[in-house]
């Protein structure tokens, strides 16, 4: 298979400015640490090929010089482009047009805020085939274990399936970071399209609230099967209630993050 990985970067600011991450520390060294995660395990990729487009909106100078040092410890091609205007509409859309018009087999929307484990990549990848020739579906891959589909207000029916490296459990949840086939997209272009250029999560600012749960989520929840792996290959490191329980994150943030 091969699989383009698209991923979007800004050290700026975070969506959520009144926060603040469980991994403490400013954003640029976030993202620098994910970047590097996410390197190692695409480096580890075997049977399998893969190439890098990364787009970075509007981050300092100092963190596009690490995203070409990072980068040329890829063992996969890369193109960085820089976005001509500044915010997560536009930065979003041109995430999923990039995705949509993709040639390869999978592609893979990353944001920069996900730590992935060594062989996060090769799982997810492996196992998006497994869990196809399974069904027969259409398969959405999120590599986080995702908190919500625990509490009380988000549980609902889900199936927990072997897959080739442990248990999975369905769900219709994602963020904007997703592995597929460009088709998916698409086939359900407007509403990529809708989640993009009209997002709006905060309540507390006037309708209408366009964000995942009623845009792709639907799409996940009528018309593919999204899986997620049981603990996570993939860590959204926000805040403290997404702290994965069964992974050891300073572990992770520690030791996937040093540069061959």
């Amino acid at each position: 298979m091969n699989i383009e990985i698209i991923l979007r970067t800004h050290d700026q600011s975070n969506v959520h400015t009144d926060k603040e991450r469980y991994c403490g520390g400013d954003k640029k060294t976030l993202v620098e640490k994910c970047l590097i995660s996410l390197v190692n395990s695409a480096n580890l990729l075997k049977g399998h090929t893969a190439s890098f487009k990364i787009l970075d909106d509007h981050s300092s100078d100092e963190l596009i010089a690490s995203i070409y040092k990072i980068m040329d410890k890829s063992i996969w091609s890369y193109e960085l482009f820089r976005m001509t205007k500044p915010g997560y509409n536009h930065s979003a859309l041109k995430q999923f047009e990039y995705c949509k018009n993709s040639s390869a087999d999978l592609v893979y929307s990353v944001e920069d805020d996900y730590l992935h484990c060594p062989m996060a990549l090769t799982h997810m990848i492996d196992n998006y085939i497994d869990f196809k020739n399974k069904t027969g579906r259409e398969i959405v891959i999120y590599p986080y274990d995702f908190e919500g589909d625990y509490r009380p207000d988000g549980m609902y029916p889900s199936y927990i399936v072997r897959g080739t490296n442990g248990p999975w459990r369905t769900g219709f949840w994602t963020t904007n970071t997703f592995l597929l086939r460009p088709q998916v997209l698409e086939e359900h272009w407007p509403v990529f399209h809708k989640l993009a250029t009209e997002y709006n999560s905060d309540y507390s600012r006037p309708p209408p609230h366009v964000h995942e749960g009623n845009t792709i989520c639907e799409i996940w929840k009528n018309h593919t099967v999204r899986f997620s792996p049981i603990p996570s290959l993939a860590l959204h490191v926000q805040f403290d209630q997404h702290i994965d329980p069964y992974v050891d994150w300073q572990k992770w943030w520690n030791e996937y993050t040093v540069l061959p």
